[in-house]
C-alpha cells in the first residue's frame, strides 16, 4: 500500500509504502448436506482491492485506511433436484420468435396468417 501526503505545511511530500498480507474466509450460504466432499470452488476478483478513504489517526502517528474489494465465488459440484410428475401428460406452447433478417417481420407474419385462417 502506498500513501501519498503533504507535511511542513504542505511544503513537502513523502509517500509511505508498506506492503500488507491478507487471507480471506468465504462464507458459503445456502450449501445443502451431506455433501460429496468433491466440490470445484473457483473465486474470481471483480474489483481488486481499491482504498475508499484514509485518514491520520488521533496520535498522529498513524494511518487509518479503509479498502474494499470484490470477490466472486462459483460452487461447482453435484446436488439433488426434487422434480413432479404428473400422471397425466401435458405440453405447454411456447411461441417462437425468430428476430433474424432472413425472416419475414413481425406484421408480415400476421398478415400471412390472417390470409390462411380466412381461406
Amino acid at each position: 500500500m502506498n500513501v501519498w501526503y503533504s507535511h511542513h505545511d504542505h511544503s513537502k511530500t513523502s509517500v509511505y509504502t508498506e506492503c500488507i498480507s491478507y487471507k480471506d474466509r468465504i462464507r458459503l450460504n445456502y450449501r445443502d448436506e451431506p455433501t460429496s466432499g468433491q466440490e470445484e470452488v473457483i473465486v474470481n476478483v471483480v474489483q481488486h482491492p481499491n482504498c475508499t478513504e484514509a485518514v491520520i489517526s488521533d496520535c498522529g502517528e498513524k494511518f487509518v485506511i479503509k479498502v474494499e474489494r470484490e470477490l466472486v465465488a462459483e460452487v461447482v459440484g453435484e446436488t439433488k433436484v426434487c422434480i413432479t410428475v404428473h400422471p397425466h401428460q401435458f405440453e405447454e406452447e411456447w411461441a417462437l420468435q425468430d428476430e433474424s433478417s432472413s425472416h419475414a417481420s413481425g406484421a408480415e407474419n400476421a398478415e400471412a396468417k390472417g390470409s390462411e385462417s380466412s381461406r
